[in-house]
């Protein structure tokens, strides 16, 4: 579990400082999607089993529902390496009140080598932004990651790291 989860914070990390180092726009806040991410988001290194199996590549549909169907789950989006695709990928999970992942669309069952990193948004807020985008995913849409980038999240729209 270490090994994924260390890889993914430092390509995280060196992607930030890349890419920060190129773009010049003062009206941004955070320069880069991995210096946001880093600013809001958390590792989440315990997993448990899901509890219920989504449709495959369906993540950000998988955990919009899973909020909406068990009000104990919290949605998560950031980025995710599995441990058949190595590579960091754009994607969503779901947390318990403990903040286990349960991941309904990648198995992340004992001995896979899954790791996460992101934001935890609260319920209303991912609903507000699947109904005015008509399209699941917080982080998603560009032109609302841009403001999100140029001003930071609204307030009470996520929780704060480490609050679980």
């Amino acid at each position: 579990m270490e090994n994924n989860l260390t890889l993914l914070i430092e390509l995280i990390q060196q992607e930030a400082i890349i890419i920060e180092n190129f773009v010049h726009s003062e009206d941004l806040k955070y320069k880069s999607f991995c210096g946001f991410l880093l600013k809001y988001g958390q590792a989440y290194p315990k997993k448990i089993k899901r509890t219920f199996t989504g449709e495959e590549r369906q993540c950000f549909r998988n955990c919009t529902i899973g909020i909406l169907e068990n009000k104990n789950l919290i949605y998560c989006e950031g980025y995710a390496i599995n441990q058949i695709f190595p590579f960091k990928t754009h994607h969503a999970w779901l947390i318990n009140e403990l903040g286990e992942v349960i991941d309904p669309t990648w198995d992340n069952e004992d001995g896979i080598d899954n790791a996460y990193f992101g934001i935890a948004f609260k319920p209303d807020f991912v609903c507000k932004i699947a109904n005015k985008t008509k399209h699941y995913g917080v982080l998603t849409n560009e032109r609302l990651l841009r403001g999100f980038l140029r001003n930071g999240l609204p307030k009470n729209s996520y929780l704060a790291k480490d609050s679980l």
